[in-house]
């Protein structure tokens, strides 16, 4: 049984939170070549909003970021160092990863190693996550008015806890969809009508 007046003040954190949260641009990004613990290090101050519970298992790690060179989710570094475009890189997949397998990830970012391009694709992915931020919040708000609610039973919190997880459930269902779809054009290519 969840707590109705914990979750009220969790989702009152998370909203306050979430409104000043926002991706740094590719600009703002730090320019300079880093060893794997360092871009590991900047990409988790980046994503502080993802949840880390388990000390012992970070959701960034060396292997996981050679396995994304390997895997082609990214570009390899050069004379083992990494850059702006490897963190921003780094930045998406991580994101991402929360909800979505790797091969669906690597469906949905451009494996590119020009800078420019990856500058456009970053922007327009911290564009995106601040957008739908914002519609978050919204529901972030309405759904903490509901637990703080003196009327709202328990019944009714255990259905708003699994609401959420069923709606999660959807939403992957929904971008596997998008993704079997053929593709027209890039939908990170801003020069596109």
């Amino acid at each position: 049984m969840h707590d109705k007046a914990l979750i009220a003040a969790k989702l009152d954190r998370w909203e306050n939170f979430m409104r000043s949260y926002h991706l740094p641009t590719f600009e703002e990004l730090p320019d300079m070549p880093f060893y794997v613990d360092q871009i590991i290090i900047i990409a988790k101050k980046y994503l502080s909003f993802i949840p880390n519970p388990e000390a012992d298992d970070p959701f960034i790690t060396t292997s996981a970021v050679n396995n994304y060179v390997r895997m082609k989710l990214m570009p390899p570094p050069i004379k083992k160092r990494y850059g702006r475009m490897h963190l921003a890189y780094l930045i998406m997949i991580c994101c991402l990863k929360q909800s979505l397998p790797m091969m669906q990830i690597k469906k949905i970012l451009p494996y590119d190693t020009e800078e420019e391009s990856i500058r456009e694709t970053y922007n327009a992915f911290s564009n995106v996550v601040s957008n739908t931020a914002l519609a978050f919040i919204q529901q972030v708000r309405d759904a903490a008015k509901i637990m703080n609610s003196e009327r709202t039973t328990e019944r009714e919190v255990e259905e708003f806890v699994l609401s959420a997880a069923v709606s999660s459930v959807l939403y992957c269902v929904f971008i596997e969809k998008l993704l079997r779809l053929p593709k027209k054009y890039d939908m990170w290519d801003q020069n596109q009508n």
